[in-house]
Order: structure tokens, then C-alpha cells, then sequence
């Protein structure tokens, strides 16, 4: 893939800017402005260091191993270099954003030979979403997002070409972003189009690059600890009542029904994936529209309906979003794309401003006791669920008119 010199400009621009805004927030940034995820990756470390386990002690860590272990190597490298933890860890998550706005950009001039140079500027670059991820909240959810994006950008090219080893790793990538977190199985059934082309020798590696990470990094889970650990890791979620229909119920008092929720949710996944991952299988092409929107949907279906919610999932749909408003040429789907935005955009302004549990960075800039007192006025779950209700809505309309854009578009060649 070769990239005429003003798309290299226009690239190192976007990535000279992206650096010296996340930087500078960092700057102005007050040391304690961090989510309190960051407190609990201390925890695990202390836990860690003193030659416990933290999957067995309390330390309530509930992810597949691959976090704690990148946590442990930033941890040595803050020592090694006598930097502060919260800072390594920052520069980290930058990096990964950075490689994932690459992807964004490499991924769009390869489908429509343009410079997606405006869409990302405004879309990652200034994004405050973004900033507040990885300079504050500090999740690693946009290893998600690189891992989904380097996997779709080998499955275009699969479906373009036609050569196995691209489909292989595009497996691979999303068999790291699973064992990394579990939400990059509902991409799954994408990689079974035009799978009967394959020899079954490639259909098994596959298998294996896909989920072969994942079961051996929780069987070591299982043989250190208890079966708890196996199913905390695969059944993880954020805490339900602050979001959608969960935090709705909870507000009007229906918290009984929240068990059945969770359950109908998880049933709704399973015949989901299973229903796609056949369907799919019996599909000998896919158009680039599918390709570019099905797992934005996905994505966004699960963090809008499911009983637990986390800002910080919004990195696994935000590069995607920004891959299709540039792809697809559907104005009516432009157009709702940045109006979401702008309601998502404000929404995360106000929570990172003034959510202790997201940081306050406003309240401890301003050391204001006016902002503190909204900030602790809005922690509580009925708060938080008005808070983000004009959120839920633009969700559920977005994927609304999202079907109906992929449904225009349907007949869109892979090239």
C-alpha cells in the first residue's frame, strides 16, 4: 500500500497535533484529575508486588490476564525510568490511540484512495472523548478498538484479494483483542464469510488464532485460583442502574427486574452470535458497507443495551464511526453522525468535569465547592441515568438509522 507524499503530510500533521493536544491536556491536567479505575490498577499492583495474586485476594480484577501484565511492565518501566506510574500508563494509552488513528487513516485511503484528513482531525484528533480516555478515565479499551481496526483492515483486503494469510491475520487480531478483553467476540462472525472458500487447514488455524488465546490465558487462571476466576473474566461488566434500560429500572423501582434483564441480555448475545456466525458462513460475499457498519452496530447494541455500562466502551465504536462516516457517502448518515456526537461530546464533557469516579478535572482545576457539590449530586445512579438519558436515546436512534443507511448501501463493493 503506497501513500503519495501529501497523504504522508497530511498524516504526520494529524499525528504531530494529536500528540500536542493530549500533552498539553496532561499539562493543565491536575495529578490527581484520574478516574478511580486507576486506583484499583494500583491496588492490583500492590497486591502483586507483595507476591499475592490478585485474582484471588480481594483485588476485585475481573479482566483476562493480558491487562494485568501490560500493567506490570508499565509498572517496571515508571521504576526504571523514575517517572510517575500515572504517566507511563498515559503515554502508553497515547501511543495505542495514536496507532489506532493510523489505522483509521490507512483504512479509509485504502478503500476510497482520499485523505480522510477532516474526519479524523475533528473525530480523534480534537475529540475530547478521546482526550478524557486515554489522559484521564486510563481504561484500555482502545486496545479494543486496534485490535477490531487492524482486523477489519485485513478482512477488506481478504475480501479484495483473495489471499488466505490476510484472513489468518485478521483471526490472530481478533483473537489478541479477545484475550485483551472479551468484547471483540461479537466480530467473530464476520470472519465466517466466505469461509467455505478456505481448506480446512486455514479454517482450524483460525479457530485456533481466534480463540486459543483466550482459553489458555484463563486456564491459568483456573489452575492458580478457582473456577471463579474463569467466569468473573468471561461474565464481566460495568455495575448495572447508571445507563439505558437498567438504570431505568432502577430509578423507577423495578431493580427485581434487573436479573431477568441480564439474563434475556445474555441469551439475546448467544442466539445473536450464533444466528450471525451462521448466516454468515453461508454468505460467499460481503459488501463493503456490512463490513464497515455491522460491527459498529454490534459494538453499539452491546454497550447500549447491556444491564452493566462503562464510558470508556465508547473507544470500541468511535474509530469505527469515524471509518464510516468517511467510507460511506450516505449524507442523511452524516449528518446524524455528528449530531450523536455533539449530545456525546457534552455528555462526556460534563461527566469528566465533575464525576468524582471519572476524575472532576474541572472541580480540582477550579478547586470550586460548587462544583464539588454538583459533582457529588450527580454520582448517584438516578442522576447518572437522567444525566446520560438524551445519550441512550441518540444511541438507539443512531443504530436506527444506521440499518436503514446500511440497507442503502448494501450492494457497495469490497475492493
Amino acid at each position: 500500500m503506497l501513500i503519495n507524499s501529501s497523504k504522508v503530510r497530511d498524516l504526520l500533521t494529524l499525528l504531530a497535533s494529536f500528540i500536542l493536544i493530549r500533552f498539553a491536556f496532561i499539562y493543565f491536567q491536575p495529578s490527581s484529575a484520574i478516574s478511580f479505575d486507576v486506583q484499583s490498577f494500583g491496588y492490583w499492583l500492590d497486591v502483586y508486588h507483595k507476591g499475592q495474586n490478585p485474582y484471588i485476594s480481594g483485588a476485585r480484577l475481573n479482566y483476562p490476564p493480558v491487562w494485568l501484565q501490560i500493567l506490570i511492565l508499565l509498572s517496571k518501566t515508571a521504576t526504571f525510568l523514575d517517572l510517575s506510574f500515572t504517566s507511563v500508563l498515559q503515554c502508553f494509552l497515547i501511543l495505542a490511540e495514536a496507532l489506532t488513528l493510523v489505522l483509521v487513516y490507512l483504512l479509509v485511503w485504502k478503500v476510497t484512495q482520499k485523505s480522510p484528513f477532516t474526519a479524523v482531525l475533528y473525530g480523534i484528533v480534537l475529540n475530547p472523548i478521546s482526550i478524557f480516555q486515554v489522559c484521564q478515565h486510563l481504561q484500555f479499551d482502545i486496545l479494543v478498538s486496534l485490535s477490531l481496526l487492524g482486523s477489519l483492515l485485513f478482512l477488506i483486503k481478504w475480501h479484495s484479494d483473495g489471499n488466505s494469510i490476510d484472513w489468518l491475520i485478521a483471526c490472530a487480531l481478533v483473537g489478541i483483542g479477545i484475550v485483551t478483553k472479551v468484547a471483540p467476540i461479537f466480530f467473530v462472525p464476520l470472519l465466517c464469510v466466505r469461509i467455505r472458500n478456505l481448506g480446512w487447514k486455514e479454517r482450524t488455524l483460525g479457530v485456533l488464532l481466534v480463540f486459543a488465546p483466550l482459553v489458555f490465558g484463563l486456564s491459568i487462571l483456573a489452575s492458580v485460583g478457582h473456577q471463579g476466576n474463569f467466569v468473573r473474566s468471561l461474565e464481566y461488566r460495568s455495575a448495572p442502574g447508571y445507563f439505558g434500560f437498567s438504570g431505568l429500572f432502577s430509578m423507577l423501582g423495578f431493580d427485581t427486574l434487573l436479573p431477568w434483564y441480564q439474563l434475556a441480555f445474555n441469551l439475546i448475545c448467544v442466539i445473536q452470535f450464533v444466528g450471525f456466525a451462521s448466516y454468515f458462513s453461508l454468505r460467499k460475499s460481503i459488501s463493503l458497507s456490512e463490513l464497515v457498519l455491522l460491527p459498529f452496530f454490534l459494538f453499539l447494541s452491546v454497550i447500549t443495551l447491556a444491564p452493566g455500562y462503562g464510558p470508556q466502551y465508547i473507544m470500541w465504536i468511535l474509530p469505527l464511526a469515524v471509518v464510516s462516516y468517511s467510507i460511506l457517502r450516505d449524507s442523511s448518515w452524516r449528518v446524524f453522525l455528528i449530531a450523536a456526537y455533539a449530545v456525546t461530546a457534552i455528555t462526556y464533557c460534563i461527566e469528566y468535569a465533575l464525576l468524582p469516579s471519572h476524575g472532576e478535572f474541572l472541580t480540582k482545576l477550579t478547586a470550586s465547592p460548587v462544583l464539588e457539590l454538583v459533582g457529588q449530586t450527580l454520582s448517584s445512579s438516578t442522576a447518572q441515568t437522567l444525566l446520560r438519558l438524551p445519550l441512550f436515546l441518540v444511541y438507539l436512534a443512531v443504530s436506527a438509522c444506521g440499518f436503514w443507511s446500511l440497507k442503502s448501501n448494501h450492494r457497495t463493493p469490497v475492493t
